[in-house]
């Protein structure tokens, strides 16, 4: 029993503090900080914040996607305008590079 004893207070000592363990523990402690916060009835206002945040994830999404789409379109419109000043040879090639 001793032998047991002193090899699994050896692994608790030495195996188990390492860098993965120790993440653990943080982890546990957020945890722990988070259901402070969620058991205290002073923190209405932090409540409202993060469901307002979490209701406007789909908004922010769609905005997102419509605010790149549109950047594409004038981008495509802005490289059309400018594919015949670039082609053109007698241009100088400092400013067809500028327009590149």
């Amino acid at each position: 029993i001793i032998a047991v004893l002193a090899d699994l207070l050896h692994w608790v000592i030495v195996d188990m503090w390492n860098a993965s363990f120790i993440r653990i523990l943080r982890v546990a402690r957020l945890v722990r900080g988070l259901r402070f916060l969620k058991g205290n009835k002073s923190q209405n206002s932090l409540k409202i914040l993060t469901r307002s945040m979490q209701a406007s994830v789909v908004t922010l999404f769609w905005s997102l996607g419509l605010l790149m789409v549109l950047q594409c379109i004038g981008a495509m419109v802005v490289g059309q305008v400018v594919l015949d000043f670039i082609g053109d040879v007698s241009n100088p090639v400092e400013q067809r590079h500028e327009a590149f």
